[in-house]
């Protein structure tokens, strides 16, 4: 994932990290599915325990696998596609996790936040140019726009401040298809949080 050679030790690590995302998914469908909400209080719980809370290559395989040739051999260790519940907790987990990095980006302690700075750079550099595939398969569902579209605010900010403009490229269409939704029959809680991502 991320650009490395491709060979059985780089195959272990997907499918471990896989492993700890589907268990965590898991986790969350069985005893929260009706308080999904507290996702990012068990993000904060795990953060330090489960570095794949950050594999972003990893978590848009899960999220978009089936969803187009390209993304069917994308290197994922899973041969399943994700049920529409059990991607939308795992939405959840990846704005949990876009949330948590901010945070620490802006923190007062050096050490958090130099810890969190490449690591939102890599989730600018993965997951903005995947947006409209993302919000492709989460636009039939309001909360799973709202949360696209809190994280692609989150990360087109952070792209703007920090002059990443090769990623900025990529965010054109993400737009577009913001403007799409907002222009269709999306619920006004959507459409709001549409907005604000493009302000």
């Amino acid at each position: 994932v991320g650009g490395e050679p491709e060979g059985p030790a780089v195959q272990e690590k997907v499918l471990a990290s896989e492993t700890c995302l589907l268990t965590l998914v898991e986790f969350l469908e069985s005893y929260a599915t009706e308080s999904l909400w507290v996702t990012d209080r068990v993000v904060d719980a795990f953060w330090a325990m489960v570095p794949a809370l950050t594999h972003w290559g990893t978590i848009l395989n899960l999220c978009l696998l089936g969803e187009s040739d390209k993304n069917a051999d994308s290197g994922t260790g899973t041969s399943e596609p994700l049920e529409p519940k059990q991607r939308l907790v795992l939405f959840y987990i990846m704005e949990a996790g876009i949330c948590r990095l901010h945070l620490d980006s802006k923190s007062a302690n050096s050490d958090v936040r130099d810890a969190a700075m490449p690591k939102l750079h890599d989730a600018c550099a993965c997951i903005l140019p995947q947006m409209p595939s993302l919000f492709n398969v989460g636009h039939v569902d309001a909360t799973q726009i709202v949360l696209l579209s809190h994280v692609f605010k989150i990360l087109l900010e952070h792209a703007i401040e920090h002059s990443q403009m090769e990623i900025l490229e990529h965010s054109r269409d993400a737009c577009c298809t913001l403007r799409r939704i907002i222009e269709s029959q999306a619920p006004p809680d959507a459409v709001m949080h549409c907005v604000d991502a493009l302000l």
